[in-house]
Parts: structure tokens; sequence; C-alpha cells
């Protein structure tokens, strides 16, 4: 329920981002597409005796793709809908003398970002979103989907009219859901860079 809502706040949002918008020449404004990699950790608490002071850690790169539309108004401000894809780390034996592997097979969410263009060609903006991580229990042969809120920060700079780089810390928080019988509470901090191409 909670990611219906969300999402649908944001696509009111964003549906009334034109009648708002004051049209602009620049780099923001429009539709674009890009890549990104960075450095993914995902502690997972485990509501299980000997395991509550011990989370796994699953920890590694993470790579994507992202595409959105964004505008620029009111001079300064900016405002986006986006959407990401990616695929993340992998780690084995999570549990002491054990043979369980986890995988984190793909992520995909959207968000609204919201920021400030101190100078023409560089952004500062925040993230507010839902996300969606499958992760695999190679074990049992069996994914499980977590669902939770994104909240990031980042500045985003034009090197050229068409191309974009980007370095952004995002943190989401995935609540306590059953994972093969087991409660576990998910959290990911993301660390990446990436590069974009406004068409």
């Amino acid at each position: 329920m909670r990611r219906h809502v969300l999402a649908g706040a944001v696509a009111l949002g964003l549906a009334a981002l034109p009648a708002a918008a004051q049209q602009a020449d620049g780099p923001f404004n429009g539709p674009y597409a890009g890549v990104y990699l960075g450095y993914a950790d995902y502690d997972l608490d485990l509501d299980l005796e000997g395991f509550n002071e011990n989370p796994v850690n699953i920890d590694g790169a993470e790579y994507g793709v992202y595409g959105g539309y964004g505008l620029t108004f009111d001079g300064n401000l900016y405002a986006a809908g986006e959407l990401e894809w990616g695929a993340g780390p992998s780690a084995e034996n999570v549990f002491d003398e054990s043979d369980v592997d986890f995988n984190v097979h793909s992520t995909y969410g959207i968000s609204g970002i919201f920021g400030y263009l101190p100078a023409p060609n560089t952004l500062v903006y925040g993230r507010l979103g839902w996300q969606q991580v499958m992760i695999e229990d190679k074990e049992v042969n069996r994914n499980e989907y977590l669902d939770g809120l994104r909240v990031g920060a980042g500045v985003e700079v034009a090197v050229t009219e068409n191309v974009r780089l980007r370095g952004e810390y995002a943190f989401t928080s995935y609540g306590k859901q059953d994972f093969s019988g087991i409660d576990v509470t998910t959290r990911q901090n993301l660390f990446r860079v990436g590069v974009a191409y406004a068409f």
C-alpha cells in the first residue's frame, strides 16, 4: 500500500510540472537517460537468536541505468521524475558455518528529484522515491521482493549541452519483512556516479 501511495504522489506532482514550469533553454530541461556505477552496502538484521547483534552484510558493486524528464522553473528551481533499474552484489556463506548465498538480482524504482541550480550548469538535488529489490536465496532457489523508501542527495554537472555527470548518495529503508521464514530488517547505503545524455 505504501509504495502505491508514494508512487501516486510522485506521479501527481510531476504531472503538474508542465503547467507551472517556465520553458527555458538549458541543459537540465527535457528528457535524459544514463548509466551508473557505484558501491552498495546492504545490512540485513535478522530477528533470530544468535544473529541479533551480527547483521548479515552484502556489499559490492552496483550498476544500472536511469532515465527521466526534468524542468527548471522560477529561475533556479528544478524538479524531475526518474525511473531506474540496476543489479547489485552477492555474498556467500552469509551465516557462520553455512552454505547460504544471497544475490541482489535486480533493483528498480521511481523517484522525484527536487533541486536548485547555483550555476547554469550545476544542479544540487535531493531524491525521494520508492525502490524494490529482488534478493535471490541461491540455496533454496527462491527470490524475495523487498519494498522501501529511498532518500538521497547529489550534485550533477552539465559538462556539455547534452552530457551530464552526477555523484550521489542514497539511503533506502526496506523495513522488516519475512525472508524465508525469518523476520529481516533491511537497509541499504549506496554511493554512485553516473553519466547521462540529455535529448
